[in-house]
C-alpha cells in the first residue's frame, strides 16, 4: 500500500475521530480513537517512538521516562485525551503526523533503525475489519 492510499483510506476513518481512550497491553501503549459517524474503533498499537509539539507534554513524557523505559510514551496519549484528530499525513522524512485538536501534534517516528512498526486496526463492535503495519523503511503493509 502506498502512502496516499493509506491516506485516502485509513486517513477518511481517523480525521473526525476522537481520542475514546488508551491503554497498556503487552507493555506497549495502545490508542483507542473512535469513529461514531460509522461506528468503529480505530487502535494504533505503539511500538514507535513520538515526539510532539507540545513542550508542556514532552516534559511529562521525559518525567515518564524516568520510571520506565517501556510504558513512558504513555505520556503523550494523557495529553490528547478527548480531542479530536484534525489531520493526518506523513512528513517529508516519512513519518506519520497526526493533528489533534487544540493544535497538539503528535509524530510517530517510522523512519528509524531498530524501531518496530506502528499498527493500525479497525474494528466495529468485536469484529476486526481491517488493520495495516507502518514499517521502519517506509513501507505500508
Amino acid at each position: 500500500m502506498t502512502k496516499e492510499e493509506f491516506l485516502s483510506d485509513y486517513g477518511q476513518l481517523i480525521v473526525g475521530t476522537h481520542v475514546e481512550g488508551f491503554r497498556n497491553a503487552l507493555q506497549f501503549p495502545v490508542l483507542e480513537l473512535r469513529n461514531e459517524k460509522e461506528d468503529k474503533l480505530i487502535e494504533f498499537h505503539i511500538d514507535c517512538h513520538i515526539s510532539s509539539n507540545s513542550t508542556q507534554l514532552n516534559d511529562l513524557v521525559n518525567q515518564f521516562s524516568k520510571y520506565d523505559e517501556d510504558i513512558y510514551k504513555i505520556g503523550f496519549l494523557i495529553g490528547i485525551n478527548r480531542k479530536y484528530v484534525r489531520s493526518i499525513d506523513f512528513s517529508n522524512k516519512g513519518d506519520l503526523i497526526v493533528m489533534f485538536s487544540d493544535n497538539i501534534e503528535l509524530t510517530f517516528k517510522l523512519i528509524e533503525e531498530e524501531i518496530e512498526p506502528l499498527n493500525i486496526s479497525v474494528m466495529k463492535g468485536n469484529n476486526y475489519l481491517k488493520g495495516c503495519r507502518l514499517l521502519n523503511d517506509g513501507t505500508i503493509e
